[in-house]
């Protein structure tokens, strides 16, 4: 793939003519930057691998630099709280 970044890159018009193909419900993209978009997001950020627990991407502020870490909750729990 050239970097000029054009409509006119190969790989890009084939992934043009996937997603015409394509459901609309699911789309390929490759995210480059999503640890730092999760962890500079103003909104709580949980991760859901499909089993019993979610994953919540924290942050706490430091002297020196934040303390990232992840709080595992029993997705029965979270769901309890947050829905009616």
């Amino acid at each position: 793939m050239s970097n000029s970044g054009g409509l006119h890159d190969e790989e890009l018009k084939l992934v043009a003519e996937e997603h015409k193909k394509s459901q609309p419900l699911y789309w390929l993209f490759k995210w480059k930057y999503k640890h730092q978009s999760w962890l500079n997001s103003d909104a709580p950020v949980f991760l859901d691998f499909g089993d019993d627990y979610l994953y919540w991407i924290r942050k706490r502020e430091q002297v020196s630099k934040p303390l990232i870490y992840v709080q595992v909750i029993k997705k029965k729990d979270f769901l309890a709280k947050y829905t009616a």
